[in-house]
């Protein structure tokens, strides 16, 4: 709500802060509230509902796109989108199921897909959050391995 407002990158105003744990997921909150979504709470439980649906979705593509076996892709979709600390993340409103969709989906455009997607979903996922960064030498060595070959 500050950062829509003009106020800055802050928890409350007049009071400055060091760090922020998620600047992406900020942003979009800032845009929505920008928007006219005043209920904050609410858009972010869409976004991590969302987020839910794309675990679910990137695990299955990727399973089945190695496996060939939709019996094994439905279940392990399902169970990746179920299990607790997955789901018990999804109701809270925070970045965490955010930033895990876009590990997953980045990780279907990296190793399955090989698709320029990979290039935009890691600068979302530097951008979301610090730990981010450690995707990096990652995809800059499957880049390298692609381009070698």
């Amino acid at each position: 709500m500050n950062l829509a407002q003009g106020n800055g990158l802050v928890f409350n105003l007049g009071e400055r802060t060091d760090a922020a744990s998620s600047f992406l997921f900020t942003v979009i909150l800032a845009s929505a509230y920008k928007a006219g979504f005043h209920n904050l709470e609410l858009v972010s439980g869409i976004i991590n509902m969302l987020s839910l649906f794309a675990i679910a979705f990137f695990v299955y593509l990727c399973v089945f796109q190695i496996t060939d076996k939709i019996w094994l892709a439905y279940p392990l979709a399902l169970i990746a989108s179920l299990h607790g600390l997955i789901s018990g993340w999804s109701i809270t409103g925070m970045d965490t199921i955010f930033f895990t969709a876009l590990l997953v989906a980045w990780t279907y455009f990296t190793f399955i897909a090989n698709s320029w997607l990979s290039a935009i979903l890691t600068i979302a996922i530097v951008l979301t959050r610090p730990e981010g960064i450690l995707i990096l030498p990652v995809w800059f060595y499957m880049e390298w391995k692609c381009l070698k070959i």
